[in-house]
C-alpha cells in the first residue's frame, strides 16, 4: 500500500481560510503571464498589415471594471464561500496526481492526496450507492484497522454512517475511479472518546487508502412514487427536452404477481399526455441518449387504476422497469411568434460550447431542399462572418431557392435567440443557436422567408465558429481573430488598461508575407496604454487572454 507522510499545514495550497480573501476587490494585483507566436497569412489586396499575437506569459496590473468600458463585463473575483483548494478538489485530473487537497473548507480536517484521477461528471451524493475498495489504519505509519475490502469492494449508500463523517466528505468529492489516501483529523474521525471496536484511540488521526470503484446515483421523487436507479449515465450532453422525438425500449416485472414484461420498443413525443406519466416524469429532463435507468413506480406513474391488459398489467400495479433512451431528436419552433411557420430539429447535438455571436467567423455544411424533396443549393465547406455575408453570395443563393431569403433564415438558425425562461428546461438569457459540430433541419413556411416556394428544408452542420472583436479606440479598423484560446479561458481575464504585458510577436506585409517586424526568441515587455508598441498591439491586445493565440487585422496607419 503506497505510504503517505504525515500531511504538513504547508503542503495545503492557496487559500487557508475566507478571511485571507478580506478586503479583496478587483482593484489588487494580480499576476498573470503570456507568450505570443505568429502563423501564416493569407495575401490581400489592400496594404494591411497582419499579426497574430499568443499570449502565454504575461504580467498584468489589473486594474478596476470602470476603466474598461470597451469589453465585455470580466469575471470578478469575489470573496469565495469554500476554500479554493475545497473547491478544486471535486474534479481533479491528470495533472494533479500527487497533489493534498483540503475537503473540509479549510479546516484541514479532511484531506486527500490523490494517487490516480477518477473519470465521469458526477461526485457522488447522499443516498446514492458507492463500491469503494479500502484499507483503514492509524495514520503516520499506525497499524492496520481494516484491511478486509482491500480487493473485493465494499457496496454501500453514501450517508448510512458506516465511515466517519470526514471520510464521508471526502468521497462526496471523489469521481468514479479515483484513488486517493485520505487523512482525517479527530474533529471528523472519531474525536476524543476514539471508536473501541474500530482500534482507534482518543484524538487520533485516521487514514483511508481507498479506491472509488462505481458511482450508482439513486434519486427518489419528493411523493416517493418514483425511485431511479442510474444503471449507464448518457454519453451526450443534455437530456430529452419537451416536445423532442424519443425513441427508447423498455422491459420490466409486475412486482405484485412476478409477470415479466418482455422488452419493447417505443416512440414518442416527451410530454404526450397519452404516454404513461413516467415517460414525463422519470424520463424527459432526467435522461440523455444512450442513458439506461432502473425505475421502481407507484401505480399513479406508471398504469393507474386501469392498467394494461396486452402487456399483462393489472389495475394499481407496482412496476419495476428498465428504460434505455436509444435516441431523441429536440424539436423546437424558432419563428418570432412560436407560430409554427420555423420548425427545428436537431439531428445531432454538438460540443459544450456557446453558439456564435454576430461578426463570429463561421464555416457550415448546408443542402436545401424544396417542399418536394429536390435539392435547390447546398455546399461541403461554406465560410462567412455572421451579419456580413457577401451580397452576392447571398444574391446567388436566393437566386437558387427561389427567391427566398434563406441567408437570414441561416444566420438566425446559427445565433438563435435569448430565451425568457418560459421555455421547457431553458434558462433566461440562453440562446438556441448551433454548437460546434452539431447538425440541425430547419422546415421554413413561405410566411417565414419569403419566396414563391411554399416550404423550404435546410440542413446544417456547423463546423467552425471563431470569434472577430474589434480592437478599442481604432474606429473599428482593427480586427482580433481568435485562432486557439486554452480550456480554462472563462476564468481568465482580458488584458486591462496600464497592465504590464510580456509577449512574442511577428508583422507581415498583407500582400507577400514580407516580415516587417519581429520580436521572437525573447518576449517584448510594455505597458499597455503607454506607446510603447504599435497601436493594433496595443489595443488588440485588450481581448486576448492568457494562453490564447490571436491574429491582428489591421491598416497600416495602426
Amino acid at each position: 500500500m503506497p505510504e503517505i507522510e504525515e500531511l504538513d499545514d504547508n503542503e495545503i495550497a492557496d487559500v487557508e481560510s475566507d478571511d485571507d480573501l478580506s478586503g479583496y476587490d478587483d482593484s489588487d494585483a494580480e499576476s498573470i503571464q503570456s507568450t505570443v507566436t505568429t502563423a501564416k497569412t493569407q495575401k490581400s489586396p489592400h496594404d494591411i498589415k497582419f499579426t497574430k499575437v499568443t499570449l502565454t506569459e504575461e504580467d498584468m496590473n489589473i486594474s478596476s471594471e470602470e476603466d474598461r468600458p470597451d469589453l465585455p463585463k470580466p469575471l470578478r473575483k469575489k470573496k469565495k464561500p469554500l476554500d479554493s483548494d475545497m473547491t478544486k478538489c471535486f474534479f481533479l485530473k491528470a495533472e494533479d496526481v500527487g497533489g493534498i487537497y483540503d475537503c473540509s473548507n479549510g479546516k484541514k480536517h479532511a484531506r486527500k492526496k490523490l494517487l490516480k484521477n477518477g473519470h465521469g461528471f458526477m461526485n457522488p451524493q447522499p443516498g446514492w450507492e458507492l463500491e469503494l475498495k479500502y484499507v483503514a489504519k492509524l495514520a503516520y505509519g499506525g497499524p492496520t484497522l481494516d484491511a478486509t475490502y482491500e480487493h473485493t469492494p465494499r457496496n454501500f449508500k453514501l450517508g448510512e454512517g458506516i465511515f466517519c463523517e470526514g471520510i464521508e466528505t471526502i468521497l462526496g468529492t471523489m469521481l468514479e475511479g479515483e484513488h486517493v489516501i485520505a487523512q482525517v483529523r479527530p474533529p471528523l474521525a472519531y474525536g476524543r472518546g476514539g471508536n473501541k471496536e474500530l482500534g482507534v484511540p482518543p484524538l487520533t488521526t485516521v487514514e483511508y487508502d481507498m479506491t472509488l470503484v462505481t458511482v450508482t446515483e439513486i434519486t427518489v421523487w419528493p411523493d416517493g412514487k418514483i425511485k431511479r436507479r442510474c444503471i449507464e449515465r448518457s454519453y451526450w450532453a443534455g437530456t430529452v427536452d419537451k416536445g423532442a422525438d424519443v425513441t427508447a425500449e423498455w422491459s420490466g416485472v409486475v412486482l405484485s404477481t412476478g409477470h415479466q414484461i418482455e422488452e419493447r420498443r417505443v416512440r414518442f413525443i416527451a410530454g404526450d399526455d397519452a404516454m404513461p406519466p413516467f415517460w414525463d416524469k422519470a424520463v424527459r429532463g432526467f435522461m440523455g441518449e444512450g442513458e439506461i435507468a432502473e425505475l421502481t413506480l407507484h401505480p399513479d406513474m406508471a398504469f393507474g387504476e386501469k392498467g394494461d391488459p396486452k402487456l399483462g398489467i393489472p389495475p394499481n400495479a407496482e412496476l419495476f422497469l428498465t428504460v434505455k433512451v436509444l435516441n431523441w431528436i429536440s424539436i423546437e419552433d424558432i419563428s418570432p411568434k412560436r407560430n409554427g411557420i420555423a420548425i427545428k430539429r436537431t439531428l445531432s447535438r454538438g460540443k459544450n460550447s456557446e453558439p456564435p455571436y454576430p461578426e463570429y467567423e463561421v464555416t457550415i455544411k448546408y443542402d436545401i431542399y424544396s417542399s418536394k424533396g429536390e435539392k435547390m443549393a447546398n455546399r461541403d465547406m461554406f465560410t462567412f462572418r455572421i451579419g456580413s455575408m457577401l451580397e452576392r453570395a447571398a444574391r446567388a443563393m436566393r437566386l437558387m431557392c427561389a427567391g427566398a431569403m434563406v441567408d437570414k433564415a441561416m444566420e438566425h438558425l446559427l445565433v438563435g435567440t435569448k430565451s425568457d425562461g418560459s421555455e421547457d428546461g431553458k434558462a433566461p438569457g440562453e440562446r438556441n443557436g448551433m454548437l460546434v459540430g452539431q447538425r440541425c433541419q430547419l422546415t421554413m413556411k413561405k410566411a417565414y422567408c419569403g419566396g414563391s416556394e411554399d416550404e423550404l428544408m435546410m440542413d446544417v452542420t456547423l463546423l467552425e465558429s471563431t470569434s472577430i472583436c474589434f480592437a478599442p479606440n481604432c474606429d473599428d479598423k482593427v480586427k482580433v481573430r481568435v485562432v486557439s484560446e486554452p480550456e480554462d479561458a472563462d476564468q481568465q481575464r482580458y488584458v486591462s488598461n496600464e497592465a504590464t504585458v510580456s509577449l512574442k510577436y511577428r508583422v507581415r506585409k498583407a500582400q507577400d508575407g514580407h516580415i516587417l517586424e519581429e520580436v521572437w526568441d525573447e518576449p517584448f515587455e510594455f505597458v499597455q496604454g503607454k506607446g510603447m508598441i504599435m497601436q493594433c498591439i496595443d489595443e488588440g491586445c485588450k481581448w486576448m487572454r492568457k494562453g490564447g493565440s490571436y491574429l491582428i487585422t489591421s491598416p497600416a496607419e495602426n
